[in-house]
């Protein structure tokens, strides 16, 4: 499959980013498939079901988190790339980075994840 992956633009961009070699970049690819059907990049996030969901009932507000309504291979594929971005063995680089800055309304993990596919969205759009 890597092999098939090689000619799609998406590849060579997806694996510019730091943490994604051959075999995410390809699954990744397999999984959310022409990324220019999505429109915006929270149609992706939904798509993923990194989308954000907040319950109120009355003075009751309770904490955000994700819907996990989506992709649950490609939302474990993003999980693991954003750990391995975060590992200290990895060496400095702005995901990092962002990952020890805190998030307004988003935290740890899943505010990384949405921001990172956040990341990925627009040149992968811009591109093609």
């Amino acid at each position: 499959m890597t092999e098939l992956g090689k000619s799609l633009p998406a590849f060579k961009l997806l694996q510019t980013i730091p943490g994604i070699g051959g075999s995410t970049a390809i699954r990744l690819i397999s999984e959310l498939g022409d990324m220019r059907r999505f429109n915006t990049r929270q149609q992706l996030n939904s798509y993923v079901g990194i989308d954000t969901t907040e319950v109120d009932s009355g003075d009751h507000q309770s904490a955000r988190h994700i819907t996990k309504h989506g992709n649950p291979h490609a939302r474990r594929i993003l999980y693991w790339t954003v750990i391995l971005m975060i590992n200290p063995k990895m060496g400095n680089n702005h995901i990092r980075d962002a990952y020890q800055k805190p998030l307004p309304r988003r935290s740890g993990l899943c505010g990384n994840t949405i921001k990172d596919l956040d990341g990925f969205f627009c040149p992968l759009k811009c591109s093609t």
